[in-house]
């Protein structure tokens, strides 16, 4: 049954980018929409957890920490939801994981010390980071460009705009570094006392599932605070500028009328049945195993990008796809696996 629930934020992460850009939308309607839903829930949550007693267990600390973090989150979201306009779902999704994989685990190497196992060091190291070797050929290979055109290729309906390089590696970079933020500074309270710094966590929420539960409200609000900033960002910036607009056009414009920003609360709901589901799956499957399931995700959502939206590729591209999307999926759950093959 857990294996099951395990398999639930595979599905959802994988359907996500699906479900946003079937509903479509600007990225300010969809980031709109994604953190008012999530917003929701994690109120649902936390009043639940208060009911039981459990939201009295907040402190200054988890609640700065996760604040950040879904602030963090909020600027990778709508960078990827960037990345999907430009690329699409079946090119964006499986760089933007390869890419998170990447930076994560080095950053949880050299600052959390993961991979550091007393009875086998070596052997974690140089398997860990094969993964990792493993997961930038496949990113190379999911981020090939076929220069001169296929003969008889039809290419998909929807206009992709053409955005300059150096533009698509601003969004993935700074996108990257967005989710980094969002899972260091998720875990930062657990490993403050490493760092020499006197502080622990209260005993109440020592248990994983019980301590992400209590993240997931003080998260969602940054994201949805954020969300709410870009939006009226979005709203205004149109009246300055060289090509200015009058107020009247962009209150036309603004994100706050658009039914979209609304419709796309429906992202949020899958959004934070993913992000719950994980927490269940970690607690009673294993980080290890929890994590590993949830890698899967860019199966689903490259294969939805190519079959559910139509958004074809040219053959030797659409190899080299699925060619790095095995390596990425490979290399992703290598890593999350570490801890089975080799135990403290």
């Amino acid at each position: 049954m857990w294996i099951l629930v395990g398999l639930i934020p595979a599905v959802a992460w994988g359907m996500q980018p699906i479900v946003i850009t079937k509903i479509g939308g600007r990225p300010v309607n969809q980031i709109m929409g994604t953190t008012f839903g999530t917003f929701w829930i994690s109120l649902f949550v936390f009043l639940t957890m208060v009911s039981f007693g459990g939201g009295y267990h907040y402190d200054s600390v988890i609640f700065w920490t996760s604040f950040a973090s879904g602030i963090g989150w909020c600027v990778g979201q709508i960078l990827q939801y960037t990345a999907f306009k430009i690329l699409g779902v079946a090119k964006a999704m499986p760089l933007s994981t390869g890419l998170q994989l990447i930076l994560i685990n080095i950053f949880s190497v050299t600052c959390y010390g993961d991979w550091r196992s007393s009875t086998y060091p070596w052997q974690i190291m140089i398997t860990g980071f094969a993964a990792i070797i493993l997961i930038i050929v496949g990113v190379i290979a999911i981020a090939y460009k076929q220069k001169t055109p296929e003969p008889g290729f039809v290419s998909e309906k929807v206009k992709r705009p053409r955005i300059n390089l150096v533009y698509i590696i601003l969004i993935f970079a700074i996108g990257t570094v967005g989710y980094l933020a969002y899972f260091a500074l998720g875990e930062l309270p657990q490993h403050l006392s490493d760092f020499g710094l006197n502080y622990q966590i209260p005993e109440a929420l020592q248990d994983s599932t019980v301590y992400g539960f209590t993240q997931f409200f003080p998260q969602a609000i940054g994201m949805v605070l954020l969300a709410i900033l870009f939006a009226f960002y979005q709203w205004f910036s149109p009246c300055f500028g060289k090509n200015k607009i009058s107020l009247y056009r962009a209150n036309r414009n603004s994100p706050f009328i658009q039914s979209k920003s609304y419709f796309n609360m429906i992202d949020g709901l899958v959004f934070s049945s993913a992000a719950l589901s994980i927490l269940l799956s970690k607690a009673h499957n294993g980080v290890a195993t929890g994590t590993s399931l949830s890698q899967t995700n860019i199966i689903i959502a490259t294969l939805g990008g190519l079959f559910i939206l139509k958004e074809h590729k040219p053959k030797r591209e659409l190899i080299c796809t699925l060619i790095g999307l095995g390596l990425v999926v490979t290399g992703g759950i290598i890593i999350g696996l570490l801890s089975t093959f080799f135990p403290n």
